[in-house]
């Protein structure tokens, strides 16, 4: 599952732009057909410009790179692109994500089409966190965030900031690539859960690809017992496990401020049948900032 949307990620890094994630409801809101208009003037207020950029659901991000190069971002509730246009207009290097009847599709059609299909049916999945990972929406929340005139200024209802420059709030659409219908009958190219076969009759869940609210491990995976945990990056806030889980991995990343593991069994059956252990297989008696509720309350407590 890491290899999921690469080359979004990479994306990313050609902008060259420093982005500190923000949390916050920009892209919670749907209230139909009708969105709000979007009004800037040059002599507004910082406060009143954050008000009113509070209320965009859709947006254009332009980044001039070099020798007359444009990179050309748009972002609506559940979709994205990004294309280069040259000095003659000349587009390539076309990228698309979107969420769009509960599968998340991530494409670029360069040197042939390349695609990424999950399908999100049953998965509590974070659609928040989701997107401003791989829906460039990230850019946004950050001015939203930190816009002050000191870094940006106003221009006919523009933003512009140094080599970007952010239009058409509320007025942008991102449109399907060619063909994509063809798409959306093809076999999901990736599970949001993986797990290894441990050589017996036991399994490991070794990934959780995409943000999730909660999650409850499954018992069985192929007919076999999932008895450990080992991941790098625990991208779920509750994570519900039961008696059959004797081994956690910490994780080399917790994605959230806060983590719950609900356990199924008592504190007594933790104690006595859970394993914590660290990267070299040493035990642990703490997960950091993980909180373990079990039947009968919450562990250590």
């Amino acid at each position: 599952m890491k290899k999921i949307l690469a080359s979004i990620l990479i994306a990313v890094v050609v902008l060259g732009m420093a982005v500190s994630l923000v949390a916050c409801d920009l892209f919670n809101k749907d209230d139909g057909n009708k969105l709000p208009e979007i009004n800037l003037s040059a002599d507004m207020s910082e406060d009143a410009v954050k008000a009113e950029l509070a209320k965009v659901q859709n947006f254009t991000m332009i980044v001039d790179l070099d020798e007359g190069v444009k990179q050309i971002l748009k972002a609506d509730l559940k979709k994205s692109s990004r294309v280069l246009t040259d000095n003659n207009g000349t587009q390539s290097d076309y990228m698309f994500t979107g969420i769009i009847d509960n599968r998340f599709y991530g494409m670029t059609f360069e040197d042939g089409v390349h695609y990424s299909i999950v399908d999100l049916v049953g998965f509590d999945v974070d659609y928040d966190d989701l997107f401003e990972e791989y829906g460039f929406t990230e850019y946004f929340y950050e001015l939203l965030e930190e816009f002050n005139y000191d870094d940006c200024k106003i221009v006919d209802g523009t933003i512009i900031a140094d080599n970007v420059t952010f239009k058409d709030f509320n007025k942008t659409e991102v449109g399907l690539p060619d063909g994509f219908d063809t798409y959306k009958t093809k076999d999901a190219t990736f599970e949001i859960l993986e797990f290894e076969d441990s050589g017996d009759a036991t399994c490991t869940l070794t990934d959780i690809g995409l943000y999730l609210n909660s999650l409850t491990v499954p018992e069985t995976h192929d007919g076999k017992t999932v008895d450990t945990i080992d991941i790098d990056s625990m991208r779920v806030e509750k994570l519900t496990i039961g008696k059959n889980i004797t081994t956690i991995k910490t994780p080399r990343i917790i994605c959230y401020d806060t983590i719950e593991i609900v356990y199924l069994g008592t504190k007594a059956e933790w104690e006595e049948n859970v394993r914590v252990i660290d990267r070299y297989g040493d035990n642990l008696t703490t997960m950091g900032n993980v909180t373990i509720t079990c039947s009968d309350g919450v562990l250590g407590k």
